[in-house]
């Protein structure tokens, strides 16, 4: 089973309920508490967990493919991701460049079945290198995707966005790098037709050999002018036993919620279908929310529990 720590994505998800406004400072929003028995809060608060646990199941299988875990579970998007990474790979000669330099190029690249990418990379080297050393190096760039069609065994991927990485390694055993997607896929894969879309940031940095990775993306940004971001969360399972995730929600007031997602899965349509998110804040309250179907969620808050529709 793997874990890997992450800042969940959390973008599309409407606020069904909006908070009744304060009288408040406009820049400065009044302090809300779950305490003060707003249910709309605990609507927020519901909402915002599930869309960060929706996005979390998606990029479970996240982390740097060429040196991370492939799951049986997750092969199509480790798949789709692998063939992303794959359109950037380190040039042994870049070493070989002149001290203290930063060298610009751009490419682009005709896809195998279609469309093209084009990339633009920067390469930095280190000034001093009268010890032998090449290092730090830095590279970091931006390919952007245009019909870009990929095939692997019959099988075809068109890919739409851009993925923007950048890598800087200190020394042989310690460095790090970052992918940051925002690409939409089609595949006609062994798998059956898919599409879906990549919008998060994955980071890694190794040192001294020791790895860890983590995932974030764009905050969360409620009709209230709250944002919420889902941080150092682990992700366990997969899509047939169901994903369980720990971790905290943290708005833009500093505000923390320690939440637990047990047993969590998708309709086809992208809704929840099974599982659990408790929330519960830094005093002790708690919000519940259970998925009976594919189209309503159940909140529970306060010693009540009333059924919203999922959008």
């Amino acid at each position: 089973m793997k874990k890997l720590t992450t800042l969940a994505l959390i973008t599309t998800f409407s606020i069904l309920t909006a908070c009744g406004g304060g009288s408040g400072d406009s820049e400065t929003p009044p302090t809300r508490t779950l305490g003060d028995g707003d249910r709309s809060y605990a609507e927020e608060l519901a909402i915002a967990a599930g869309e960060g646990s929706k996005s979390l199941a998606g990029s479970e299988s996240g982390g740097f493919l060429p040196l991370g875990f492939v799951s049986t579970e997750n092969a199509i998007i480790d798949g789709l991701k692998q063939s992303l990474q794959q359109s950037f790979e380190l040039n042994s000669t870049d070493s070989l460049l002149p001290l203290g330099i930063q060298e610009t190029i751009t490419e682009t690249e005709n896809g195998g079945c279609g469309g093209s990418m084009e990339t633009t990379s920067t390469t930095t080297t280190p000034d001093d290198t009268s010890s032998g050393n090449i290092y730090p190096l830095h590279y970091e760039g931006t390919s952007t995707f245009i019909d870009y069609c990929n095939e692997d065994d019959g099988f075809e991927t068109i890919f739409n966005g851009s993925l923007a990485w950048a890598y800087s390694i200190t020394d042989p055993s310690s460095f790090s790098w970052v992918w940051d997607y925002n690409v939409s896929y089609s595949t006609n894969s062994p798998y059956g037709p898919q599409t879906g879309r990549f919008v998060y940031k994955e980071s890694c940095s190794t040192i001294n050999g020791v790895e860890t990775c983590s995932t974030n993306s764009e905050p969360y940004v409620a009709s209230t002018g709250t944002s919420y971001t889902f941080e150092n969360a682990t992700v366990s399972g997969n899509s047939f036993s169901g994903y369980n995730i720990e971790g905290n929600l943290i708005d833009n007031q500093g505000n923390s919620f320690s939440v637990s997602v047990q047993g969590f899965t998708q309709c086809d349509s992208g809704n929840v279908s099974t599982g659990t998110i408790t929330i519960t804040s830094s005093a002790g309250e708690t919000v519940s929310v259970s998925f009976p179907n594919c189209n309503e969620c159940v909140i529970s808050y306060a010693g009540d529990s009333w059924t919203i529709p999922q959008p």
